[in-house]
């Protein structure tokens, strides 16, 4: 147009949205789903031009979309959908392309061969040596081929400082394609109960665990360490759903705990299964920067966890917000004595987390990064 041209001409450049296409699988439950499709929905519009493009079905979505540029594909594979997206990206021409699942990412480090104009940007889910140890899927790609796809790729986003160290150490990227960001709090919940608030000993202690039913969540060490509880009367809600479900559920029952365990399929009622808790477990083996503990704190509910790589240590404040245990004999000891501990303030562990991990800082994080990319 004639006054772009003459803008032009005097020297001053007109800054366009930058283009950023996020890519999922779907809008299941899970970490990456929510967190990349909240960003999409809060990253600010008046600097970035963002579109979703989900491989799935929008029958599967269970988060929130309004206001966002879906894609759906209708596709149940990765495979299926490839030549699709290099159709897109052809089309769309965008900046950036950003993905948060193993697999996906590991395609992108080689599609940026063939996109050189397009920024890749991968965030990864877990602690990559740790998870190929959890899926016989994952070690079937040699590690050779994972080291030069992530080598490739133009940054890495790391959801903890053990991720970071483990691409340094395990892979061999390079440091300056790394940034630590970690997960934002994305639950908008009312204020809580601060009655629990108290220094009276438990009589009855209600438990709870958020998650996929899988190996690597160490639900098996929880089982464990719950039957061997004598003093004291507890509930334990578990909320997900997985392949080892049948398996936890027989388990229990061996355990002699199955009676003491509501379990509970995926719910949009996370927050008050976790405001109506006591206590939050987790017995990860290998956790990412986890987003069911973190929303646990963000409402004042205290979390007991074991040692594990990932982002877990970056949230646990011992004796404040909850207690990070070494082993599994200390996990034990602990959840014997619990009903004769005092009770963690609520309030204190809300404010352990709210202002370290709220959604405006680490969507700022997210913004310079996006607009910084070069």
């Amino acid at each position: 147009m004639f006054w772009q041209n003459g803008i032009k001409n005097m020297g001053i450049t007109i800054n366009k949205k930058k283009k950023i296409l996020f890519i999922l699988p779907s809008l299941k439950a899970g970490g990456a789903e929510r967190v990349l499709s909240f960003l999409a929905k809060e990253l600010d519009d008046s600097l970035f031009e963002i579109k979703l493009i989900v491989l799935g079905f929008p029958k599967d979505a269970v988060y929130n979309t309004d206001g966002i540029n879906v894609i759906y594909l209708y596709k149940y594979r990765f495979l299926s959908s490839f030549f699709l997206l290099v159709k897109i990206f052809k089309k769309e021409k965008p900046h950036i392309v950003f993905t948060s699942i193993g697999h996906i990412n590991f395609s992108m480090g080689f599609l940026n061969y063939f996109f050189k104009d397009i920024f890749f940007i991968a965030r990864e889910a877990s602690v990559v040596s740790k998870r190929r140890g959890f899926s016989a899927k994952n070690t079937k790609i040699p590690k050779f081929l994972v080291t030069l796809s992530y080598s490739n790729l133009s940054k890495i986003v790391c959801q903890s400082k053990d991720m970071k160290n483990d691409f340094i150490n395990y892979l061999g990227i390079k440091e300056k394609k790394l940034i630590v960001i970690n997960n934002p709090i994305t639950a908008k919940f009312n204020s809580f109960d601060n009655k629990k608030s108290t220094n009276k000993c438990a009589l009855d202690i209600r438990f709870i665990t958020v998650g996929r039913l899988t190996k690597e969540k160490g639900h098996e060490r929880i089982l464990t360490a719950l039957a061997k509880i004598k003093n004291y009367s507890f509930t334990y809600t578990l909320v997900g759903s997985g392949v080892l479900e049948n398996y936890i559920k027989n388990l229990a029952k061996e355990l002699k705990i199955l009676e003491n365990i509501n379990f509970i399929p995926y719910t949009n009622k996370v927050l008050e299964h976790l405001t109506e808790s006591d206590y939050f477990i987790q017995g990860s083996y290998v956790e990412g920067f986890p987003n069911a503990l973190l929303e646990s704190c963000s409402i004042g509910t205290p979390v007991i966890a074991l040692k594990c790589p990932g982002g877990t240590k970056e949230i646990i404040e011992n004796n404040i917000n909850g207690y990070y245990l070494n082993n599994q004999e200390d996990f034990e000891k602990l959840l014997l004595i619990l009903n004769k501990l005092p009770i963690l303030d609520r309030e204190k562990v809300k404010n352990s987390v709210i202002n370290k991990f709220s959604s405006s800082k680490i969507i700022s994080e997210y913004q310079n990064l996006f607009l910084n990319i070069k």
